[in-house]
């Protein structure tokens, strides 16, 4: 007996070291072999403007009432294996996240509650480019990045961000050739410009401004911008881990020409009134795209100025 029960202690001590060690590891009953880990949540995206699909890492059932949504009514909820249906009777809001709470289990029995945020799908998109930004900011000429828009559209759901901060816009239509600015830090606010959420200005130094289709995790990425002022030796040239992660994450996915400090954007010779331009509307997804124009030569929301700075 003394030794069974050594046996059953080092046998349920494994478990525990298992189970803490990695939660993604699949945990089973020594003495049933049932799954006892929770289905995870892999995916969401929204397939129509009124139908959610939620896709999870195995088979799933749901009860009765497992879902409940702000601001809106649920229609019907199916289950394909692991997939989650959810039809909603109207529309969810351009530019607005709608909370969702769910409920779903296992087979097992395993069961996990959650809340997500659901946005709506924005099939109408412009083609967009990230066209002139400043990292420097003064109070008189706070940090922004103007957006221009090659096609019309809508930019509702469409998220910039950067190290510090972010924006999501609304419903906001554009038409081709039109400028739009985001201004990042606190300062003196031109007409028109749309203000960032925290207010707390872009990386200074050494960072990257992405620009994404929607706010959701696995959005598509339509441009981005890595910087430097070419002087940090640590981290890849970029002295900060999560940039120097960040650029590399957007170099192998074939989204910038290299992950180093040096092949990003040389910002060392800007300031709040010498921005940062991309030339003619060019983009290989490098440095040679862009240029310092001249002292006071900042142009947000109209033609980059074609004054450089020497």
């Amino acid at each position: 007996m003394k030794y069974i029960s050594l046996i059953l202690l080092s046998t349920l001590a494994l478990l525990a070291v298992i189970s803490c060690s990695d939660p993604s590891t699949v945990v089973f009953n020594p003495f049933t072999g049932r799954d006892s880990t929770p289905p995870t949540l892999l995916s969401i995206a929204m397939r129509t403007s009124i139908e959610a699909v939620l896709t999870f890492d195995e088979n799933v059932i749901i009860k009765a009432e497992a879902f409940s949504v702000e601001d809106n009514k649920i229609q019907s909820v199916s289950v394909w294996d692991n997939e989650v249906v959810i039809t909603f009777s109207k529309p969810l809001v351009f530019g607005v996240a709608t909370p969702l709470n769910g409920r779903v289990q296992d087979f097992g029995g395993n069961s996990m509650r959650f809340t997500i945020h659901l946005w709506a799908k924005n099939e109408h998109i412009p083609s967009l480019i990230i066209n002139e930004f400043s990292t420097k900011g003064s109070e008189n000429h706070p940090d922004r990045v103007e957006l221009y828009a090659q096609g019309s559209g809508n930019l509702a759901g469409v998220r910039i961000e950067g190290v510090n901060d972010s924006f999501i816009f609304g419903d906001y239509p554009v038409k081709a050739g039109q400028y739009i600015v985001v201004v990042f830090s606190k300062g003196t606010l031109q007409e028109g410009a749309f203000v960032s959420i925290n207010q707390a200005g872009l990386a200074t130094n050494n960072g990257y401004i992405c620009l994404y289709t929607s706010p959701e995790w696995d959005a598509t990425l339509i441009d981005c911008v890595i910087y430097s002022t070419m002087e940090a030796v640590t981290h890849n040239g970029f002295g900060s881990k999560a940039v120097a992660e960040k650029a590399q994450e957007l170099f192998l996915a074939g989204h910038w020409s290299g992950a180093l400090g040096s092949d990003a954007i040389d910002i060392s010779k800007a300031t709040a009134t010498r921005s940062v331009n991309r030339s003619l509307l060019g983009d290989t997804n490098s440095a040679v795209d862009w240029y310092i124009c001249a002292t006071s030569n900042a142009s947000f929301g109209s033609v980059n100025s074609t004054n450089r700075f020497d």
